[in-house]
């Protein structure tokens, strides 16, 4: 087995917060959730909330191409579309927007994505590894865009391949794939939580419970990494 991207050109940001899972567990409902709390409890007074593919015209023309099937299978197409999209949301959205957080008086500026480098491993790489190729691929992807930079913390909403099923809205190329295909998302989510660079920090939490014990688990998280000192659950959690 191949190891991750090698991290000696990359650097995690303590306020850059990413949401990971795989379809249908939750991620856009509790991001919008842990949003409110940022501001809600002053942790933060701007927060940039963005997506993968997607979040400028760029992004979402990737991501039309990559839920249209367009690369007709063509994997290292997929991987360089995402890495476009990401490329340019990093470098024209969060990027600059914790960079103003240095000048800020208030210091306290938040970047959160709707997945981010953690998918493009599970869904596009790890179940296509038989591939020649592949990791270099994303690898040279990663280095020719300025894709450096990674999140403090990582929510990861587990869900088994079957709830996830039920769950589905729609069948876009991607969600239109079979129980094999997923199962090996999943495996591809587990494996970037065990190699994770030592400076992230993730969340796992069972998104099959109930949403509001899911949004609660997410919230103390937040919590816990942005204010370590606090003893006490805050009361809307």
């Amino acid at each position: 087995m191949q190891k991750r991207i090698a991290y000696n050109q990359k650097s995690v940001q303590p306020r850059f917060i990413a949401v990971e899972g795989i379809d249908g567990a939750g991620k856009t409902t509790l991001i919008e959730h842990i949003v409110s709390y940022l501001y809600d409890s002053g942790i933060s007074d701007s927060v940039l909330h963005v997506r993968e593919p997607g979040s400028s015209t760029v992004g979402n023309t990737c991501r039309s191409l990559l839920l249209s099937g367009a690369s007709q299978g063509n994997i290292h197409t997929d991987i360089v579309l995402m890495c476009v999209s990401r490329s340019v949301m990093l470098n024209s959205l969060v990027r600059p927007h914790l960079r103003d957080n240095l000048l800020s008086v208030s210091n306290n500026m938040v970047a959160i994505s709707d997945r981010y480098i953690d998918s493009t491993w599970a869904y596009q790489v790890y179940p296509s590894l038989a591939e020649s190729g592949v990791v270099r691929t994303l690898e040279s992807a990663e280095r020719e865009l300025n894709i450096d930079i990674l999140p403090g913390l990582t929510i990861y909403l587990k869900l088994d391949v079957e709830t996830s099923k039920a769950r589905r809205a729609g069948k876009d190329a991607v969600e239109g794939r079979d129980d094999d295909y997923f199962k090996k998302v999943l495996m591809g989510y587990e494996y970037q939580i065990e190699n994770k660079h030592p400076d992230q920090h993730y969340c796992v939490i069972d998104a099959t419970q109930p949403e509001h014990l899911v949004r609660k688990e997410a919230i103390t998280a937040v919590r816990k990494h942005f204010r370590p000192e606090a003893t006490c659950f805050d009361s809307d959690a």
